[in-house]
C-alpha cells in the first residue's frame, strides 16, 4: 500500500521575534482540501530534535543531519508500508533544530506498535510524540495558505523565465488585482509610493508594474506585501507576470 502520493509541494517561511528563524514545509497536494480527507481522523507527529551543533543560525537543520533524517523517514515508511498499517503520510516541516513527520491515521495502536522498536533504537534524538484529532493540524500548521500558494507559484514562474529569458538582465514584472474600483484605487496610490508604474485601471481590475532582478527571495517578499495590501483593501491579488525588455 501507498502512503502518500508523488505529488509533493514545499514552500518556506521566517519566524521569531525578528524574523530570525526559518521553516521548510513539505505536503502531499493530494491531502489537500476538506474533499480528501474522509478517514483518517487521528494526527500523530512524530518530532525529531538534533543537538544544537547539527543547527544553522535560522534554525534549520546541517546537510548531513538532515541526510540522515531523510533516512529515518524512509525507514518508517518502509515499516509502516511492510506492516500495512492503514495510514497517509501527509507532510514534514524542519524548523529550530526539529523534524517532524506528519501521518493521519486510522488506528493509532498500530501505527504505533509498527515503529515502536525502530523509534526506540534512534539513540541519538530527542523524540517526541504529539496526537491530536482529526485534520486540524495538517489544515492549519501543513496545508498551504494564499501567501505559500504564491511562493510555489512563484518558483514555477521563475524556473520558466530562466529557461526562457536572459536572468541576469532586470525584468519588468505587471502585478494584477481585482476587486472593487475605491479598493484598486488605494492599492494604485501605496504602489506609486513604491515607484510602480500604473499599466491600467479599470471598475474591478489594476495592474502596475515595476523592474527588479530575477531573485526569489525579492519576489517571494514582493507577493507577500502584495497579498496582504489587497487584502487590507478588500481586494485579490491575481499573481504577475514578467518578461525582459528589448
Amino acid at each position: 500500500m501507498a502512503l502518500s502520493s508523488d505529488q509533493w509541494n514545499i514552500y518556506h517561511y521566517a519566524f521569531g521575534e525578528n524574523e530570525e528563524f526559518m521553516a521548510l514545509v513539505s505536503f502531499d497536494e493530494t491531502a489537500v482540501g476538506k474533499e480528501n480527507q474522509q478517514g483518517y481522523q487521528r494526527c500523530i507527529r512524530l518530532v525529531f530534535q538534533v543537538s544544537d551543533d547539527l543547527v544553522y543560525e535560522n534554525g534549520l537543520i546541517h546537510g548531513k543531519a538532515n541526510e540522515a533524517l531523510m533516512l529515518v523517514e524512509n525507514q518508517l515508511i518502509q515499516l509502516l508500508e511492510q506492516k500495512q498499517v492503514n495510514c497517509r503520510f501527509v507532510g514534514r516541516q524542519t524548523y529550530y533544530a526539529r523534524k517532524e513527520f506528519v501521518f493521519q491515521v486510522e488506528d493509532e495502536h498500530a501505527f504505533s506498535h509498527a515503529i515502536r522498536d525502530y523509534i526506540s533504537s534512534l539513540k541519538e534524538y530527542r523524540f517526541e510524540t504529539v496526537v491530536s484529532n482529526g485534520w486540524d493540524f495538517f489544515n492549519q500548521k501543513i496545508s498551504p495558505n494564499l501567501i505559500a500558494r504564491q511562493q510555489i507559484s512563484d518558483r514555477t514562474l521563475i524556473e520558466t523565465l530562466k529557461e526562457n529569458s536572459n536572468a541576469d538582465k532586470p525584468h519588468y514584472f505587471e502585478h494584477h488585482f481585482r476587486g472593487p474600483k475605491t479598493g484598486l484605487q488605494s492599492i494604485q496610490k501605496e504602489l506609486e509610493e513604491e515607484k510602480f508604474d500604473l499599466l491600467s485601471l479599470t471598475d474591478d481590475s489594476l495592474t502596475m508594474a515595476k523592474r527588479y532582478d530575477l531573485d526569489e527571495d525579492v519576489i517571494n517578499q514582493t507577493s507577500e506585501f502584495m497579498i496582504l495590501m489587497s487584502t487590507h483593501f478588500k481586494c485579490s491579488y491575481d499573481g504577475w507576470g514578467a518578461g525582459t525588455e528589448n
